[in-house]
């Protein structure tokens, strides 16, 4: 068993940080493809958020990780298990968020959630669904004053991989300088589904160090924010933090734990501006839907992207990984 060497939680400040997404390893075992996009990775990471195929030993490859990204800048780490990629044998790829010598973002940056379109039953063809997530997320980043230009990274989950090449050929001419992402969550769907979200740079700071934004014309949802806009300074990543069962208690325990990480490095719960929530189940996304208010700020919901994905090392339920602003700093 290989010691788990990663920190809980890492402090950076905003305008350092640059995203990416490693390029796919077309053969091999998970294992092996995670040692290749491992040497792919820079070498002052800050996150690193690994999708894996449910074929493969989830467990096996956040071991690895933690071995292979401790010479890396010891960033926090995330494993979800999701169906399918999209490239021809591919089991693994890494989004990362890097910190860069020289400032790339003078103004902070902001994350867009997660936009959604769906529909009754299952379908093949996502590329109509890309393009009303796509629109919506135009929207988001008019009202962030930014453009097409300024996304830094752009993520796809999906219902299905059927059209794949057309849903690429969209989002690569909609964002071409972004760094592009797309994953099937679940490998039995039972409707189709597309959530597609964002990180932008900012071209002027915002007037608070997290202003959390709802759009007029998009869904005004009292659970989330459509943006959180931080300006320069200093935040905290964390971890996945794996939920240990589906009863009230686990979800209390997991939020619980999320919150001393953030209180050691001078935050909280009540400051995270992005959360992500990996369920493995609908009773386990209603749980932590029940759970998180308890927690977070109802009153400024961070931005926030929660699906149902196929699965968590360790069978976990469910997990939770968050970006929060330190105050003051």
């Amino acid at each position: 068993m290989i010691a788990i060497l990663l920190a809980a939680a890492v402090v950076v400040e905003t305008q350092y940080l640059t995203f990416g997404v490693t390029p796919a390893v077309p053969s091999g075992s998970a294992l092996e493809q995670t040692r290749q996009a491992a040497k792919r990775l820079p070498n002052k990471l800050a996150s690193v958020t690994a999708f894996v195929a449910a074929d493969g030993d989830l467990e096996a490859v956040r071991q690895e990780l933690n071995a292979q990204l401790a010479g890396r800048g010891k960033p926090v780490l995330t494993v979800v298990g999701v169906a399918r990629l999209p490239d021809p044998g591919a089991k693994v790829v890494l989004e990362y968020v890097n910190r860069a010598e020289q400032a790339a973002n003078a103004h902070g940056i902001a994350f867009v959630s997660g936009q959604p379109a769906s529909t009754e039953k299952p379908v093949d063809e996502m590329a109509p669904l890309v393009q009303k997530s796509l629109a919506d997320l135009h929207k988001a980043h008019a009202a962030a004053g930014v453009q097409s230009a300024d996304v830094l990274r752009l993520t796809c989950f999906l219902s299905s991989l059927g059209d794949i090449d057309a849903v690429r050929r969209l989002v690569a001419t909609e964002f071409p300088r972004a760094a592009r992402n797309y994953v099937q969550l679940v490998r039995s769907p039972d409707r189709g589904l597309v959530e597609c979200e964002t990180v932008v740079r900012l071209h002027s700071a915002p007037t608070e160090p997290m202003k959390m934004v709802q759009p007029d014309g998009m869904t005004q949802s009292p659970n989330y924010s459509q943006i959180s806009m931080l300006g320069p300074g200093k935040v905290v990543f964390s971890g996945a933090h794996y939920g240990g069962g589906i009863q009230d208690a686990d979800a209390r325990a997991m939020f619980s734990s999320l919150e001393k990480t953030l209180a050691a490095e001078g935050s909280g719960t009540r400051n995270v501006a992005m959360s992500y929530l990996y369920p493995t189940s609908g009773a386990a996304a209603d749980l932590v839907r029940r759970i998180r208010f308890e927690f977070y700020e109802r009153g400024r919901p961070p931005a926030s992207t929660m699906l149902v994905f196929e699965k968590l090392p360790k069978d976990a339920p469910f997990a939770v990984q968050v970006l929060a602003v330190i105050p003051g700093k």
